[in-house]
């Protein structure tokens, strides 16, 4: 169950491309978990908002540092929300907003 490696990422400052734009770095903690499914009202509210591709990862709480971004097979996504489900486990929603597929 506990077969997946997620990526939490945490701001680490900023870098600078050989045209001086500045790209964000991150620190990355890689975690194992499971991919759970989002309840259906989460879904619904999530294509009425334009958001898509919303996930929701079940990881272990104490590896949880309130990052903000998690990478999952190449994708990253915008943490939303995270909720404890009990002392072994925490589930974090995530999403990405119509358009800002990357990979």
């Amino acid at each position: 169950m506990w077969d997946l490696e997620i990526d939490l990422l945490k701001d680490d400052g900023f870098t600078s491309d050989q045209i001086g734009n500045q790209i964000p770095k991150y620190k990355r903690s890689t975690v194992m978990g499971y991919e759970d499914r989002l309840s259906r009202n989460e879904f619904y509210k999530a294509g009425q908002s334009g958001i898509d591709l919303s996930k929701l990862f079940v990881i272990h709480p104490f590896e949880y540092s309130n990052e903000k971004i998690v990478e999952f097979e190449g994708q990253k996504y915008t943490i939303i929300r995270s909720y404890p489900r009990d002392s072994e486990e925490l589930e974090i929603v995530c999403q990405i907003k119509l358009g800002e597929q990357n990979g």
